[in-house]
């Protein structure tokens, strides 16, 4: 499908609600692979900090990176076969993930999805139904309004995609884990890919 100007890391600007990340794409964290690099990268920073704890260091980061080499074995094994071939998003916070994993994205513009027009969502409601798109990814750090809006014109069902911005109390003391929250991205990918 085409996917427009919505794929890659052209980013906007700060947003009514100050959700502001420059032109530059944050959301790193998102590409399991790339996740690696920032474990090394952390793993560096604290033994250069501290010599004495860089052997420690160096085992804890390569455990971990074991783990996160399992997530994106998972990812890459669950998107391989999927009916679907786009998400559609509130905006764009998923630029590495889908480059990774072969995903078209459509949202409803940059990082400002609070300043999407009538005629935007009205664009995007027509290129799900053409393209048979069941499915809108809400935030849970965005506003819905425009998801819900674009649900009920095309007969969609939200779901919601993390961008593992933030955290909530609940979950810190639950002690769940990034881990835990990409795999539970993954189900919801899997469910609006229609993935076998």
């Amino acid at each position: 499908h085409d996917d427009g100007h919505d794929h890659g890391h052209d980013h906007g600007d700060e947003n009514e609600n100050g959700h502001d990340h420059g032109s530059v794409d944050p959301h790193v964290w998102l590409d399991p692979v790339l996740a690696i690099q920032q474990v090394y990268t952390i793993r560096d920073g604290l033994a250069e900090a501290n010599p004495a704890g860089a052997e420690t260091y160096g085992a804890n980061a390569a455990a971990y990176a074991e783990e996160l080499d399992e997530l994106h074995h998972d990812y890459s094994h669950a998107l391989a076969d999927c009916q679907q071939d786009t998400i559609v998003t509130n905006h764009l916070a998923f630029g590495y993930m889908v480059e990774r994993y072969g995903i078209n994205i459509k949202t409803l513009g940059g990082f400002s999805p609070e300043g999407a027009s009538v005629a935007d969502i009205a664009a995007l409601a027509d290129y799900m139904i053409q393209n048979e798109i069941k499915y809108v990814l809400a935030e849970d750090i965005v506003d819905t309004r425009a998801m819900e809006v674009l649900a009920e014109e095309t007969g969609a069902e939200v779901l919601t995609l993390s961008p593992l911005e933030s955290v909530t109390q609940e979950q810190l003391d639950d002690g769940v884990t990034y881990i835990d929250r990409m795999r539970d991205n993954l189900q919801i990918l899997e469910v609006a890919l229609s993935c076998n």
